[in-house]
């Protein structure tokens, strides 16, 4: 009972437990149940006589075959040790290594084909040949069919829990029949993106590639990513599957750097069937390519795409805002210099018109009063001109006196009462004239002045409006 329960302890550590070598014989260390001593021995395929230097065995039979084959067991240890022999179904490792099934596992293949003592006794430093047959079934299956055979020790550990240490060699038997290599691959994919909107992600593609045929072989599997219709291409080629068994499977991955997320990927994968060597052919086996689609979605991108989108929108508005702005105080300041030259103007012509009827007022008012202020003054001094009009006849005689002049006092005699009478007209004239000139100056000067403060002011609210 122990020793079950040790052994079913033992099933879970036994992934290094069979050790199968290219060139050279299986060996293994361990300690057993009865002393500390370190035990090592190896396992080699032989004859009657001894190991023949093969490495495995390799059979090909007729269903209901029978054959008989030897295993040597060399002990290695100081201490004679009893090795416990057993045969079970045989598988590869996904890093391409022959294994057995764990005892604890039932065989239902060609490891129930082969017929092993339970155990064998080796004295310290010598080989003991261990014969034992393997036998096809008459309903085997055309192909080839794994097994293994191994000796093995109990380690003794704490308690009651011990580990089994075991070394063997793998029995490959090919059925005659009708062989059919075939393989089949399943693609897939993931990408996995960066924070950083500058850089890229990665691209993991995948391969699964299952032996659907019936006889072992390798294969070298090929993975592809494309994007933008072909523009954008990643290749890489994987580590080559040494030895596929029929029925299984195998999964292997890569990693495509430098991949930048452009919404989508097709990837595909490829498996080429390779001869594991040169008497098991795969001649005609055509390679198996699958495909399927990974989605890159630029998270990062179009988070910064986004948010460089509202700054432009925002810059955008806020020169729609300033430039409505400017164009409102250009209207005001227009506005403004149109109503400051208008007032101008007003006031200029308000001027013209003014000294334009004081002129007109003066030239038409009466000559006495004119006269009168010319000649009477405060000082009593009565000062008289007299211009005597052009006669149009011949001069008259020296000796003819002058006809004498009216008196201010007499009546009819005031100064412009005669049409002909210029000395009261041309005083008049001249004054009403002067004022003409003076208000018409004075209005042009308005004019101007004010014409060039509303052209200042104008410009000075543009440039206001500008700076703000």
């Amino acid at each position: 009972m122990i020793r079950r329960v040790a052994h079913a302890v033992v099933a879970l550590a036994l992934a290094a437990a069979l050790a199968v070598s290219g060139n050279a014989p299986a060996s293994a260390a361990g300690t057993d149940d009865e002393s500390d001593a370190t035990i090592t021995w190896s396992v080699r395929p032989g004859d009657e006589t001894g190991a023949d230097g093969r490495s495995w065995i390799e059979l090909e039979l007729d269903p209901g075959a029978r054959v008989t084959e030897h295993l040597v067991v060399t002990n290695h240890s100081p201490v004679d040790v009893e090795f416990r022999l057993s045969a079970a179904d045989g598988y590869f490792t996904d890093k391409g290594r022959f294994n057995m099934l764990a005892s604890d596992v039932e065989s239902t293949e060609a490891g129930t084909w082969i017929a092993v003592p339970d155990s064998v006794e080796v004295p310290s430093g010598e080989s003991v040949v261990v014969p034992f047959t393997l036998t096809v079934p008459d309903n085997a299956t055309p192909g080839d069919h794994p097994a293994g055979v191994a000796a093995s020790i109990l380690s003794s550990g704490d308690g009651q829990i011990g580990v089994e240490s075991r070394v063997g060699f793998r029995v490959m038997t090919r059925v005659t029949g009708e062989l059919e290599p075939a393989i089949r691959a399943e693609a897939t994919g993931e990408y996995a993106g960066v924070w950083n909107p500058f850089e890229p992600g990665v691209l993991t593609a995948g391969i699964l590639v299952e032996n659907t045929g019936n006889t072992r072989l390798g294969v070298l599997p090929t993975v592809t990513a494309t994007s933008l219709f072909g523009l954008i291409r990643f290749e890489q080629e994987l580590e080559e599957i040494a030895e596929i068994a029929p029925g299984e499977q195998r999964s292997m991955s890569a990693d495509l750097r430098g991949v930048w997320p452009l919404f989508a990927y097709d990837v595909s994968v490829e498996a080429t069937p390779v001869a594991v060597s040169e008497d098991l052919p795969v001649d005609g086996v055509e390679p198996a390519s699958a495909s399927t689609t990974v989605m890159a979605i630029p998270v990062s991108q179009l988070i910064f795409l986004a948010i460089a989108a509202v700054l432009i929108l925002l810059f955008w508005l806020e020169r729609r805002r300033k430039k409505r702005d400017l164009d409102r105080r250009l209207t005001e300041a227009r506005e403004a210099g149109r109503q400051e030259a208008a007032t101008g103007t007003g006031g200029g012509a308000a001027l013209l018109f003014v000294g334009a009827v004081v002129g007109v007022l003066l030239l038409g008012a009466p000559a006495p009063a004119f006269a009168d202020a010319a000649v009477d003054n405060s000082d009593g001094v009565s000062v008289h001109v007299e211009i005597l009009p052009r006669e149009t006849g011949p001069s008259p005689s020296p000796s003819t006196p002058p006809s004498p002049s009216p008196s201010p006092s007499s009546p009819g005699g005031a100064v412009g009462s005669d049409p002909d009478d210029l000395a009261g007209t041309g005083g008049s004239f001249d004054a009403g004239l002067l004022l003409v000139g003076a208000g018409a100056l004075a209005g042009g000067v308005a004019l101007v002045v004010a014409a060039r403060a509303a052209r200042r002011s104008a410009q000075s609210a543009r440039a206001s409006a500008r700076k703000g």
